[in-house]
């Protein structure tokens, strides 16, 4: 059974509890967004804090990869966006 994802500039976007995944499995490098300072707003959880790291994927996606690049921002939006020029830079590498 194939699983839909959300798809986010052609790559899918995964939530699994307090972490986002943004990259293709088979990829050279994915983004890993761990959400903290999680806070109720209305009917709404809203993170105050991700730290988002740039991963090497040598093995599939799991945290026994390389670690390229580590920053903090507020909120997921912002670290969604450092994340995604992060990610698009690095699969221009060679």
């Amino acid at each position: 059974m194939e699983q839909d994802y959300i798809m986010y500039k052609g790559k899918p976007l995964v939530r699994c509890d307090n972490n986002v995944y943004f990259g293709a499995p088979d990829d050279n490098y994915y983004i890993s967004i761990a959400l903290d300072n999680i806070q109720k707003k209305g009917e709404t959880n809203v993170a105050n804090k991700a730290v988002i790291e740039l991963y090497q994927n040598q093995n599939g996606m799991n945290r026994k990869n390389k670690l390229i690049k580590r920053a903090q921002r507020e909120g997921l939006f912002a670290a969604l966006d450092i994340g995604t020029f992060w990610l698009f830079d690095a699969l221009t590498w060679k």
